[in-house]
């Protein structure tokens, strides 16, 4: 990897960089009986950005790009009951993100992200069971929502006390790599509330409260994905009150 960046003025910061990786297969892929020998996977990456920070003001941009040689992800088949990897190629990834946070006091901050990504398989994939390619040429990896983003706000009004808020969302995800189905974003709202207790002599010491996912969305995180058919997901969290003590000796 090789890293550069350059000054333009006090507050800004041109960035450049350039890896190469290359990632063994998992120990049991060599005993897969769905897919033998995946081989190495070799990734390229590159990014460039700028970096900006004044005063209550910090804001970074980039862009980037990623180039995969044997890409290996895992897959379900469900019928089996057995997860293997399969390599599905060359894939290209590429995306922009964003983040800006802003302080105008001591007591009050906010900090917003957000990122845009495209993925694109480059060839078909052969079908493991000696049929027809899989028609993934052109196609998006799954799992990969195209757009992400997120955004906090934290008060603190007095010493003992800090009160926040954040939200995040989460775009469409395709469910296989022939993209023929799609689960739907979601977005998540939680609330936190921490107070100090050093004032009764409890140093080191404080009491949190946390509402996740305040407003009760229904949605499905984790997603059982296979290469071509109907996927399985995971049921979200409910709205979860969560109280914590937390002590430091």
């Amino acid at each position: 990897n090789l890293g550069v960046s350059y000054d333009l003025t006090d507050d800004l910061t041109v960035f450049a960089s350039y890896a190469k990786t290359l990632s063994a297969p998992r120990t049991d892929d060599l005993y897969d009986q769905v897919l033998i020998d995946p081989g190495p996977e070799i990734a390229q990456a590159v990014d460039l950005g700028l970096r900006y920070n004044s005063g209550p003001v910090s804001a970074t941009a980039s862009v980037w790009r990623n180039t995969f040689h044997n890409r290996i992800e895992r897959v379900l088949d469900e019928a089996a009951g057995i997860a293997f990897s399969a390599n599905v190629g060359d894939v290209d990834l590429w995306g922009i993100d964003g983040q800006i946070g802003f302080q105008p006091t001591e007591t009050l901050s906010f900090y917003a992200s957000a990122s845009y990504i495209e993925s694109e398989i480059k060839n078909d994939i052969p079908n493991a069971a000696a049929g027809p390619p899989l028609p993934t040429k052109g196609k998006s990896l799954y799992e990969t929502p195209k757009v992400q983003g997120a955004v906090r706000v934290q008060w603190d009004p007095v010493e003992m006390l800090s009160l926040g808020v954040q939200g995040k969302f989460v775009g469409d995800r395709w469910t296989n790599l022939v993209n023929t189905e799609k689960f739907s974003g979601y977005t998540l709202w939680d609330l936190d509330v921490r107070m100090k207790l050093q004032q009764w002599g409890m140093n080191n010491t404080y009491l949190q409260a946390n509402v996740r996912n305040l407003f009760d969305e229904r949605y499905l995180g984790d997603i059982t994905t296979n290469l071509t058919g109907t996927a399985l997901g995971q049921p979200g969290y409910r709205r979860t009150f969560i109280l914590t003590l937390h002590s430091e000796f």
